[in-house]
């Protein structure tokens, strides 16, 4: 437990005392991170699951692996460390590198970056780092594309979230919140970019649309995720803050309505969660960039004496997220001891 403490101390620390670092500082607690989380051992609640799929997809040929069309990076990771005599370690910490370089990527470009990766760590971090290797390595893509998507680069953002559904088809979901603010600014862009979302969802989602179905909506599986509905209120309150306060944030017009959109879709999530609470979570996994986000500009919007204290407040919530998931959630006994591969 120590371990997870000092991940989430560290950034926490640096948030009340320093507003930024140089890159150098951000390079090293990433490649810290990347081997805590690549590197792990007997952590995570799907842990067993992983292990299954090192062997099953490395008996399959490449051509097979191609064929079914779901998620065939993570497959082929799978496939590499198979035939390579290698262990889950390895497609760990290659998804673990994926993750943290999109996360720090993004983190960095924020207000209060040092705020913000504090606020990652509790859930994010541990949780769907260590828990949800192909979403993470997903999460960590898209991050990554929207260095781009900001800049105007929607060919290469796209190309990123192309990849991202390789390891994870759930992150076409992005397609959507993306390619609107493109349309309400620039009309035409319609003509390319409706082709191209067509086409993702006909190469990723068409052919698992029944699947989907059955596990998310039919199953006993769809009324299971135990916490989602908290992890989709807490996505809601930051969306929420965003709607109320967004003229405040000081956004670019582009940025402005992705966040916009991004926010509504947190928000609508919600009452989806209630019916259908593992698809609604699945998704919300998907939008918790939304906190951090959020999160570093919430000092800018009360007076410089008051800073201090919002910083406190937001450290005080996720620190007591924290407490409470690692000594009350059901499943904690799935990361607790962290176990590091090399010391085993």
């Amino acid at each position: 437990m120590t371990i997870y403490w000092l991940m989430f101390f560290v950034p926490a620390t640096m948030a009340l005392s320093v507003r930024s670092a140089k890159r150098s500082i951000f390079v090293l607690f990433g490649f810290i991170l990347t081997l805590i989380i690549g590197l792990r051992y007997q952590v995570g609640g799907d842990w067993g699951s992983y292990l299954w799929q090192i062997g099953y997809h490395g008996q399959q040929t490449i051509l097979q692996i191609f064929e079914t069309g779901r998620e065939p990076a993570y497959r082929m990771l799978n496939w590499i460390a198979y035939r390579a005599g290698l262990d889950v370690w390895f497609t760990n910490l290659v998804c673990a590198l994926l993750f943290t370089a999109g996360l720090i990527s993004f983190v960095r470009r924020l207000p209060e970056p040092f705020l913000a990766l504090a606020v990652c760590i509790p859930y994010l971090v541990i949780v769907v780092g260590m828990g949800y290797t192909r979403q993470a390595a997903a999460i960590g893509l898209v991050l990554l594309g929207l260095n781009h998507y900001f800049r105007g680069r929607i060919i290469l953002f796209l190309g990123y979230l192309l990849l991202a559904a390789m390891f994870h088809r759930t992150s076409v979901m992005f397609m959507a919140i993306a390619i609107v603010p493109y349309i309400q600014r620039r009309p035409v862009s319609a003509i390319l970019l409706l082709p191209i979302a067509y086409l993702f969802y006909q190469s990723i989602i068409a052919d698992e649309q029944d699947q989907l179905v059955r596990t998310y909506v039919e199953s006993s599986y769809a009324t299971s995720s135990a916490g989602g509905l908290i992890r989709l209120l807490l996505n809601a309150c930051f969306a929420a803050t965003f709607l109320l306060f967004r003229r405040r944030f000081a956004l670019e017009p582009m940025s402005a309505l992705f966040w916009f959109w991004t926010s509504v879709v947190a928000i609508v999530l919600m009452p989806i969660g209630v019916s259908l609470p593992t698809a609604a979570d699945r998704l919300g996994v998907f939008l918790l960039p939304l906190q951090p986000f959020v999160a570093s500009y919430l000092p800018s919007l009360v007076q410089r004496n008051q800073a201090t204290f919002v910083r406190l407040f937001v450290l005080a919530l996720f620190s007591l997220i924290m407490t409470v998931w690692l000594f009350m959630a059901d499943n904690r006994f799935a990361w607790l001891p962290y176990n590091f591969w090399l010391l085993k």
